[in-house]
């Protein structure tokens, strides 16, 4: 069975929430101290899990953005489709659920959603479409090549499966 990209960063996420139990930090700067802190101690994964690296790609506002959180915060990554009629109904609204859940335990996570369609998820329509699902999204694009760059950190592979006719 192939488990989602998705679905692994919300497992990855989730455990470095749980992995120290009810403590709840008062602030970003605090929960980072701690996750540094655990790293060491957290098992290996089973498997080689080579994931991410240096990203620039254009933000639902028009301003560049890197792969590191200007605000310092933790980011909950989703590639996909900002507007569309399958899992990313579900995905979208997850992640908004779990930023909210973090916040309640005191970690700043902004959820980003990196397109596979930039034809569709224009400048123009990213923001709109992602605000739908929580207020914090962070919708990005970029050209072909800065995009297949942000693909190939995270293994990401997509294909055109169907044209809507509309």
């Amino acid at each position: 069975m192939k488990r989602s990209l998705f679905g692994m960063l919300l497992c990855l996420v989730a455990t470095q929430v749980s992995a120290h139990g009810t403590v709840v930090h008062q602030n970003n700067v605090e929960a980072q101290q701690h996750l540094q802190t655990t790293k060491k101690t957290v098992p290996a994964l089973p498997f080689d899990l080579k994931l991410g690296g240096s990203f620039e790609l254009t933000d639902h506002n028009g301003n560049q953005r890197t792969e590191a959180n200007p605000d310092g915060h933790m980011q909950l990554l989703f590639f996909g489709y900002a507007n569309c009629a399958s899992i990313c109904t579900v995905a979208l609204p997850l992640m908004g659920d779990v930023v909210d859940d973090l916040a309640g335990r005191g970690l700043n996570v902004t959820p980003v959603m990196i397109t596979i369609d930039p034809k569709r998820d224009t400048l123009e329509t990213i923001g709109t479409d992602l605000q739908k699902h929580h207020p914090d999204f962070v919708g990005l694009t970029g050209n072909p090549d800065a995009l297949q760059n942000a693909y190939d950190l995270y293994s990401i592979e997509h294909k055109v499966v169907f044209t809507d006719p509309q």
